[in-house]
């Protein structure tokens, strides 16, 4: 039992909340990535009293699924207050990469020229087969930042079978790098859609 306020005006991604999902169609699309959060959380017959912060996101529009191969997508939230939404897409005829960041002011920026490299190490998906990073090195020079994010744990994959949309693996993760050179940390949400299919081979 938790409310929720918002304490900076939406990130509109892609700069002005419209996004292109390449042949598929397009999606509008922002973010509340620091919701003040606070409330009550009720667990084995007993409550907690508990505070944090939320992201939500909205998205809508027209696409198609099977114009879609997959994407790597992040929400990260740093200590210092700076939210960042990195995407790696890539659907029928477009591949993108790019960064929408929120600073601590509450301005705004977007640039493609952002990195989220997955590292070697794997986790196998004993119900799908996929294989799935579990790590990632993150860059995106506009604002100095340098870090790796890596998995609160690793079977984080949603699987629902009576479902048309994609097989997600989506969790928690933990944060650790430097911003503009100085130490930083934080927590990032991962969401990882298409490799699934790919170990299916309904790619």
């Amino acid at each position: 039992d938790v409310t929720l306020a918002t304490t900076r005006w939406p990130l509109l991604e892609g700069g002005q909340g419209l996004v292109p999902m390449g042949a598929g169609g397009s999606s509008y699309y922002y973010s509340l990535t620091n919701l003040a959060t606070s409330g009550s959380l009720r667990l084995g017959g007993r409550a907690y009293a508990v505070r944090g912060q939320t992201w939500m996101d909205h998205q809508w529009g027209n696409w198609q699924w099977q114009a879609i191969r997959g994407w790597d997508w992040m929400g990260v939230q740093l200590d210092d207050g700076t939210s960042v939404a990195l995407s790696n897409f890539s659907g029928t005829g477009l591949v993108a990469k790019s960064a929408a960041v929120s600073r601590p002011d509450g301005t705004q920026l977007v640039t493609a020229n952002a990195a989220m490299t997955a590292q070697p190490r794997l986790w196998l998906s004993p119900r799908t087969g996929a294989r799935y990073p579990q790590g990632w090195r993150i860059r995106v020079p506009a604002i100095g930042l340098e870090a790796v994010v890596t998995p609160t744990m690793a079977g984080q994959e949603v699987v629902d079978p009576l479902s048309f949309g994609p097989t997600y693996w989506e969790g928690s993760c933990l944060v650790r790098g430097t911003l503009r050179g100085k130490p930083i940390a934080g927590r990032a949400y991962t969401e990882l859609v298409g490799y699934a299919k790919q170990a299916m081979g309904t790619l």
